[in-house]
């Protein structure tokens, strides 16, 4: 069963106090635990989706952050029912094509790189508009306020949310300048990492 927003919000709040911090905000521990959830879910790639994207004739490279504003890592990228190959790098495009930047008249899609996490590269471009649905790490909510997160559960399952809770906590003792339990805090939050289901989905 999905956590309740507020009220690991709450447990946040009171953890801190118990660790000699200052009190701090509903506010701003909302915040600071949805960016730490949403930083978690970029390495762990725990929430993905998947959406249709249009392809312009003749091109290669598109920015894609204006129109998959919810995607952080590309991870898959099919066309039909067919995957397309995973480039990892720029010079790799190579082994496909020496000239594989002026191939603009393909038939069909063969492979992908994704630049930063801004662009990417579908090669070849076809000489006609076409489309590709695109799989993806989803970027997270973070709610600004504590009344924005009324009615809402934690994206991460269960089994991560005591790690966006431990870093959480780390971040505001920082904050409020803890010294002495950000270390004892730093500690059980690398002991969290060290558990079996601490790892990032493959793709």
């Amino acid at each position: 069963m999905a956590r309740d927003y507020q009220d690991t919000v709450d447990l946040l709040v009171q953890r801190v106090r118990q660790d000699g911090g200052v009190a701090v905000t509903d506010n701003v521990a909302t915040e600071v635990l949805g960016k730490c959830e949403r930083l978690l879910n970029a390495h762990l790639r725990r929430i993905i989706a998947s959406t249709s994207f249009t392809t312009t004739a003749k091109q290669l490279i598109y920015p894609y952050r204006s129109t998959l504003t919810a995607a952080i890592d590309i991870l898959e990228i099919t066309e039909s029912s067919r995957t397309l190959f995973k480039i990892d790098s720029l010079a790799q495009f190579s082994s496909y094509e020496v000239g594989w930047f002026r191939n603009i008249t393909g038939t069909r899609f063969e492979a992908w790189h994704q630049i930063a996490r801004d662009f990417m590269i579908i090669y070849p471009a076809k000489a006609a508009a076409s489309a590709v649905t695109v799989t993806y790490t989803k970027l997270l909510d973070v709610y600004a306020t504590y009344a924005a997160a009324s009615g809402n559960n934690m994206s991460l399952p269960d089994e991560d949310v005591e790690t966006a809770l431990a870093l959480a906590e780390i971040v505001l003792l920082a904050r409020n300048r803890n010294a002495a339990q950000i270390e004892v805090r730093i500690k059980s939050f690398i002991n969290l990492l060290s558990k079996p289901n601490f790892y990032m989905k493959e793709k």
